[in-house]
């Protein structure tokens, strides 16, 4: 029998269903369930927060990831990080393209720019760095590189939604950003995505790829995917964006908490924090002294606290993408975080109370 979970790894923001109750009867009511105004406006609102150009409201981060990489038209190579949730190699192999899987930084366990310039050749396509655990990566670097080898930068940002870098709010950094919007992310509107982009080409294509690769004259154009988000998903990503603010406010309290209660603690490295980086904290990570995580999970899992390792192993040890790895494939400190990480329970309107109780978990076993 499993011990009973008192503290989960994550819940969405609990909205007042009595405010989105009248849209979404509505919209039930309608025939316009789907490619509706409700799209629209959250498409506007998330341009707004965001101060970028194009928000194109898709069904998932993935399939934002894969028509903006289809969107290159071109074969050849992508460069990712070996230490993220796979999904973003995924969305590499399903454009026809080959991950090539880079090191990572030991801090954030974000895509090393050293690493990326040592891999890069001709069949290079684009870079596409994860903003790990909500940290933004080293941007200025990562925009010198892409603008010096003329070579799109696209950022999975997922995790990132209300992060900031040097001042700069993630969506409108490189060519293009993919927002998750699934029950784990910052906001939700149950699943979903939304892509954002300074670059009017890119998201023409997004817009006519989410329907089919239609243009307005009801002619295919290319071959696109069937990934629109439906009026019902919109309604409830509009009144999400509204709370945004609380939000963020109550994910950085109990971050505050964490790095307060656990500083100092031995057998746990914290992520550091940084004056240029704002991080969303989408998940808080710890990592483990070498040897002791699982024996850690464990303890948790005893006291009915929910903790994962994200993310283990690393991409590239994943039987999807053995073929694109050499025998003996070896990337350093993916291995070494992969090996240490825990992630620990944060999320909207999560107490202090029950923080506390995690951290006193973790000082106790150590």
């Amino acid at each position: 029998m499993k011990d009973k979970i008192l503290i989960p790894l994550s819940k969405p923001f609990q909205l007042d269903y009595a405010i989105v109750e009248k849209k979404l009867s509505k919209v039930l009511k309608s025939s316009k369930w789907s490619k509706g105004k409700y799209v629209e406006e959250f498409e506007r609102v998330f341009e707004k927060y965001l101060g970028v150009r194009h928000a194109i409201a898709v069904s998932s981060c993935t399939s934002g990831l894969t028509l903006i990489l289809a969107s290159l038209n071109k074969p050849g190579e992508v460069i990712v990080p070996g230490f993220a949730f796979p999904a973003v190699a995924n969305a590499v192999v399903w454009s026809g393209l080959k991950p090539v899987f880079v090191d990572v930084d030991q801090i954030y366990g974000n895509i090393d720019p050293l690493q990326i310039e040592r891999v890069f050749t001709k069949k290079t396509v684009a870079i596409l760095p994860v903003c790990n655990y909500g940290f933004p990566p080293d941007f200025d670097k990562l925009e010198k590189i892409s603008k010096k080898h003329r070579i799109p930068l696209i950022v999975d940002s997922a995790q990132s939604f209300g992060a900031s870098y040097k001042g700069k709010k993630c969506g409108g950094f490189g060519d293009a950003e993919v927002f998750s919007l699934s029950p784990s992310k910052i906001i939700t509107s149950a699943e979903g995505g939304v892509v954002t982009t300074n670059n009017k080409k890119i998201a023409d294509f997004v817009r006519n790829g989410r329907n089919y690769g239609k243009a307005d004259n009801e002619l295919f154009q290319f071959a696109g995917l069937s990934c629109r988000l439906s009026e019902f998903h919109s309604i409830m990503g509009i009144e999400m964006l509204k709370k945004i603010r609380q939000i963020l406010k109550s994910r950085r309290e109990i971050a505050k908490k964490y790095y307060d209660d656990l500083k100092g603690c031995s057998g746990i490295t914290l992520p550091l924090l940084a004056d240029e980086i704002k991080p969303s904290f989408n998940f808080f990570v710890v990592y483990i002294e070498s040897g002791w995580r699982d024996k850690v999970l464990k303890e948790l899992q005893k006291n009915g606290i929910e903790a994962r390792n994200l993310f283990s192993p690393p991409v590239y040890e994943h039987p999807a993408f053995k073929q694109y790895i050499h025998s003996g494939f070896q990337l350093k400190v993916c291995e070494k975080l992969a090996s240490q990480c825990i992630t620990l329970p944060l999320y909207p309107g999560m107490s202090h109370k029950d923080a506390a109780r995690v951290c006193k978990v973790l000082k106790k076993f150590f």
